[in-house]
């Protein structure tokens, strides 16, 4: 070992000694490394590096990483007053902007792993986070992915795992019902903002910290309830035939609140059980309230007066699939024909060809999606073609809502000042106060409990398919 001493070096680098003074200052600036012992056989490397292109390092170094400023000529490091060269403050910094921690938690195996697979490429389509897609990726957000088994326990234990370990100042998920109240409550308990992506009722409204986004059975409802005031009027009798399922009793509550509101009276109500397969007594309840509208006995109402009738009758049937197919038969067999009905989504999987069938003479419905449709939005179709020409897998209403949360995401980040870290407070303040804005799952805003709610696209289905309706703008006062 040898010890580099200011004459060695002014030699190696063939430097007069006359210029000591100004040598000696430089040599200040260097790096602590420079100026202890070297091993003796690397001394001589010294030769190859040239005094200027060591303090050009010096100031890149200094400016930050992500700077775009330039090395400083040669002529000014060699100058002592050059601009910018005496003191670090001057250099050109770009801040960077600061990262934010999302904690994402999603049903990634077990019976609902592939509703959280879907979401979860989605919100890898809005993040750029996808082979080939470095050049668009959003490096303001990291995604902290987490399992969560759809068990509420797991669930809550991650919520501390990624609030407490990992910093994470914002979590999204879960989507199975319980396990979205069970997340929620302990969120709101810790002061995390938390955008649920689940139907459940009851979510929303939680917390201050606590958003729901996903298709409701209220946004459905009260959907509707414009829709059936656009097109009928205000003074056709409707009657809703509903299961006693949560679902069905919320979509019943929130209709005939809406209808009031909006000024709809006659509005009757028929709840059946969820398990029956047997649907008489409920049909003929509405053959019976059908026939006092119009001024028959139903006593001596027979099936051809029934067809008759149910010309004028507007029927609400929201439900499943499963359910719609054993209900819609029995309806035709007591004579219910030619029937106008408006339904919420399930009706979409019912009519997915378009091919109506059991005595429905037309179908009106709502859903914030749809893979097919004449008329289809631009966004929609634009969507559409994105997610399957990456994933090489059909789009869907989860993959939509995903994609969709992931971009309101970014928006709130946009907005953020500085590069200090974001408190929860402030994050949910601006997921408050975000305008309405238009997504692939409808025209969006937030509710006053923290429901992100939708326009949701209207569909009407006759014998030549499933066609997207205009949206209309809203009422006075909605």
């Amino acid at each position: 070992m040898s010890g580099l001493n200011l004459p060695m070096l002014f030699k190696l680098l063939g430097l007069p000694l006359k210029n000591c003074l100004l040598a000696s200052f430089l040599l200040l600036l260097l790096p602590v490394h420079f100026l202890v012992v070297v091993p003796a056989a690397d001394a001589a490397m010294l030769s190859c590096l040239p005094l200027v292109s060591v303090m050009q390092e010096k100031v890149r170094v200094f400016s930050g990483k992500g700077s775009t400023r330039e090395p400083a000529a040669a002529d000014d490091l060699l100058n002592p007053v050059a601009e910018g060269f005496l003191t670090t403050e001057n250099l050109d910094r770009t801040s960077e902007p600061q990262v934010v921690k999302v904690g994402c938690l999603l049903p990634l195996s077990g019976l609902y792993g592939e509703y959280g697979q879907r979401f979860l490429r989605g919100m890898e389509l809005a993040l750029g986070i996808y082979p080939g897609a470095e050049s668009c990726r959003d490096r303001t957000i990291k995604l902290l992915v987490r399992d969560t088994r759809s068990m509420p326990d797991m669930a809550v234990s991650l919520i501390h795992e990624l609030v407490e370990k990992e910093q994470a100042s914002l979590l999204v998920g879960p989507v199975v019902g319980p396990v979205a109240i069970s997340a929620a409550r302990e969120a709101a308990r810790l002061q995390v903002p938390i955008i649920t992506l689940t139907s459940q009722p009851g979510v929303a409204g939680t917390g201050p910290l606590v958003f729901q986004h996903f298709i409701t059975a209220r946004n459905q409802a009260e959907e509707l309830v414009r829709l059936m005031v656009e097109i009928l009027g205000m003074d056709r009798k409707v009657v809703v035939l509903y299961p006693d399922t949560l679902f069905g009793q919320t979509f019943c509550r929130c209709l005939a609140t809406a209808a009031n509101q909006a000024g709809l009276k006659a509005v009757e109500t028929v709840e059946y059980r969820a398990s029956a397969t047997d649907f008489g007594p409920v049909v003929k309840k509405i053959i019976s309230i059908q026939s006092v509208a119009t001024g028959k006995n139903p006593a001596r109402t027979s099936r051809h007066q029934n067809r008759w009738a149910s010309k004028d009758m507007v029927l609400v049937l929201p439900g499943s699939r499963r359910r719609l197919n054993l209900l819609l038969p029995q309806l035709f067999h007591y004579g219910l024909e030619n029937i106008l009905v408006f339904g919420s989504r399930g009706w979409h999987d019912l009519l997915g060809d378009g091919k109506l069938s059991h005595g429905v003479k037309k179908v009106f419905f709502v859903d914030a999606f749809s893979a097919s449709g004449k008329k289809m939005p631009a966004v929609l179709l634009q969507y559409r073609k994105k997610y399957e020409q990456q994933f090489k897998k059909k789009a869907s209403l989860y993959d939509a809502y995903g994609y969709d949360t992931a971009i309101l995401i970014k928006r709130v980040v946009a907005q953020l000042e500085g590069n200090q870290p974001a408190s929860a407070m402030q994050l949910g303040e601006i997921i408050r106060t975000l305008p309405e804005m238009e997504m692939v799952t409808g025209t969006t805003k937030l509710r006053a409990d923290g429901e992100i709610e939708k326009r949701l696209y209207r569909f009407t289905v006759e014998k030549g398919g499933v066609d997207f309706l205009p949206q209309t703008p809203p009422l006075p006062g909605q």
